[in-house]
């Protein structure tokens, strides 16, 4: 769901980490913004197996890949790595 206020455009959505996931981010030193900005404007889509997703963003530390599962305006992050 979008929302406009002030000509900013907000986006309600839930983000929900599998214990996978969470290993990931720990020990790949991944901050939860670049998580959430990959999921708001990824860098590349690409097509994966029914019903997940693969996105790609770049930062600083490299090209961040998720693999992620979407239900309405919930993403399942399943896993996620440096490129």
């Amino acid at each position: 769901m979008l929302l406009r206020k002030n000509h900013a455009i907000l986006i309600c959505m839930k983000i929900v980490f599998t214990d996978h996931a969470k290993k990931r981010i720990l020990e790949r030193s991944i901050p939860i913004r670049y998580i959430r900005e990959a999921i708001i404007s990824p860098t590349l889509i690409k097509p994966s197996y029914y019903p997940t997703e693969i996105i790609q963003k770049i930062t600083p530390e490299g090209t961040l890949e998720i693999i992620l599962k979407k239900i309405n305006t919930t993403f399942i992050i399943i896993t996620l790595y440096y490129l």
